[in-house]
């Protein structure tokens, strides 16, 4: 039986297209156990696009997970904390490194588990990997670290993410935690080839993440290998300046609510996609995304290019652009899907720029704008340009006139 005004349903039809551009309903569908599941949402910044000239059509993909149901505990946790001893992090870098691994293990209990590795050009695993019963241990081999000879950091963080695989459970988290100014010069230094086996440990269950310390750390490794395995990376001057992100990092572990998720991108023949964020692409129309969290939200920003749009298509009708779905796995180590959701909006001859723009879509654009004059400026400092770091700046400046948060990000950044 049909609903609807006309045979075909086409009124519930239409209205149901254009829900679909603003995702799902509020309120969230539940897992067959009874959990609440995440949803899965997209916005376009403006809700149209222009027949008879190309279009750039920013979309923001969502992904709001609801709270922990009550007397939820968190994950357990199976960390392998690598700690770079070479010469290079000699002095400060290192009593940093060491005094933020001392932060983090006193966040850890019993039903976790944590190891330390320790390289210079030769690798050794401190302590193997063990329930956290006390933080003692962890800080007596800590104290007794010093600096070394050259960076075998590949040897080092393929150590550590054996010690995790070692011990991985369904339930669990497991991940290594790499501090370093990242300046491998022994072993395999080759980026590519650490890249495909972090990517490659990610997959099995054991992602990665990397602080950088110092003020010469070779960032584009660090990065890519945060990107590469799932994790997160950040980078510091002092353990001051990481110790807010380490205890960020301890609590989105601590709220896992899913891990590999993967977000699928599957435009009409005619249009063009392009993922914004700086997000790992495992297939043509596949990006990996953060993982899920009890009360966060992931996501992503994906920019619609359309050429001139095909003549079949009716003014003032819904164009159907995309199609999006996520898959995620939950906490007992079952794939979940969410979607899919087509992204569609109305055919217009004129008025698009008098359509109101979505604020959250603008916010993210900007911060991703911000980002990347971020990442270009650092690149050009580093190279000693200061020249192209102050365009970039005035720039940046000029770009973020109407977004107070990245002004905000600039004023630091300079």
């Amino acid at each position: 039986m049909k609903n609807g005004t006309g045979k075909d349903g086409s009124k519930d039809k239409e209205q149901a297209k254009r829900a679909r551009g603003r995702g799902p309903e509020p309120v969230p569908p539940v897992l067959p156990e009874g959990m609440p599941k995440p949803a899965l949402k997209v916005v376009p910044r403006r809700a149209g696009l222009m027949a008879n000239r190309p279009n750039r059509l920013e979309v923001l993909v969502r992904i709001p997970c609801p709270p922990p149901p009550a007397g939820k505990g968190r994950p357990p946790l199976n960390l392998a904390f690598v700690l770079d001893r070479s010469g290079s992090m000699s002095g400060r870098p290192l009593e940093e490194a060491k005094r933020c691994v001392a932060a983090m293990v006193g966040l850890m209990g019993p039903q976790d588990r944590a190891s330390l590795v320790v390289y210079d050009d030769h690798v050794q695993v401190a302590l193997h990997s063990m329930p956290v019963v006390s933080s003692a241990a962890f800080r007596a081999v800590l104290d007794g670290i010093g600096s070394g000879g050259s960076t075998n950091l590949h040897g080092g963080w393929l150590a550590g993410a054996k010690q995790v695989a070692d011990h991985l459970t369904d339930t669990g988290v497991g991940r290594v935690i790499l501090l370093s100014d990242g300046n491998a010069n022994h072993g395999v230094t080759d980026p590519a080839a650490i890249e495909g086996q972090v990517q490659a440990l990610a997959a099995a269950h054991v992602s990665t993440s990397t602080y950088g310390l110092g003020m010469s750390f070779n960032e584009d490794l660090m990065v890519m290998m945060a990107k590469a395995g799932g994790g997160s990376g950040y980078y510091g001057e002092t353990a001051d300046h990481l110790m807010e992100p380490f205890r960020t990092e301890f609590d989105l572990m601590a709220a896992l609510m899913g891990s590999r998720v993967s977000l699928k991108v599957r435009g009409a023949p005619w249009v063009k996609i392009r993922m914004r964020n700086d997000y790992v692409q495992v297939a043509p129309d596949t990006w990996m995304l953060p993982d899920l969290a009890w009360g966060g939200e992931t996501w992503a920003l994906l920019e619609i290019e359309t050429p001139d749009p095909p003549p079949t298509l009716i003014l003032g009708r819904d164009a159907d652009l995309a199609t999006i779905e996520a898959t995620w796995t939950d906490e007992t180590g079952v794939q979940r899907s969410l979607g899919p959701v087509e992204v569609s909006v109305p055919l217009l001859l004129s008025g698009l720029e008098q359509l109101p723009e979505d604020p959250l879509v603008v916010q993210r654009s900007g911060e991703l704008v911000a980002a990347d004059f971020q990442r270009r400026a650092r690149e050009a400092a580093g190279r000693g340009d200061w020249r192209a770091v102050d365009a970039l700046l005035a720039e940046a400046g000029a770009a973020a006139a109407d977004n107070p948060w990245v002004r905000e990000v600039l004023e630091v950044l300079a």
